[in-house]
This record gives C-alpha cells, sequence and structure tokens, in this order.
C-alpha cells in the first residue's frame, strides 16, 4: 500500500495539506516509522501517525485508489 505524510493547517475559513513525503509499505505501522524521518525536526509522530504542533498538524494517511 502507499502511504503519504499530509502537513495540514488552517487556512481562512477552509484548510489547506501538502504531502511532504510518500512510501510504499505493508501497514500503517510500518509507514509511520519510514515517514517519521521526512517530519520536521522536533515533530514526533504518535503511534498512529498522527502530531499536532501550534495549529499544523502531521499526519499519515493512506493514498486514495491505492
Amino acid at each position: 500500500m502507499k502511504y503519504g505524510l499530509l502537513q495540514c493547517w488552517p487556512v481562512g475559513n477552509g484548510s489547506a495539506n501538502r504531502q511532504l513525503a510518500e512510501c510504499d509499505a505493508a501497514n500503517k505501522t510500518d509507514a509511520v516509522e519510514n515517514l517519521q524521518p521526512h517530519c520536521p525536526v522536533g515533530v514526533t509522530l504518535d503511534a498512529t501517525g498522527y502530531t499536532k504542533v501550534g495549529e499544523v498538524s502531521y499526519v499519515v494517511a493512506e493514498e486514495f485508489g491505492s
């Protein structure tokens, strides 16, 4: 399966997402381990592949259609 590391933040009345990296992994646990090095310095994902720093969230998600 293909997973992506997304940086998500609020923008005006909506939100915006930016993909920082992607990887192929057997499961989400492996994806979190593979994508952690692509997080900004000081940002650590939890076991579910999520963290929030201020108003910015980082999340590992399975890519749609993969």
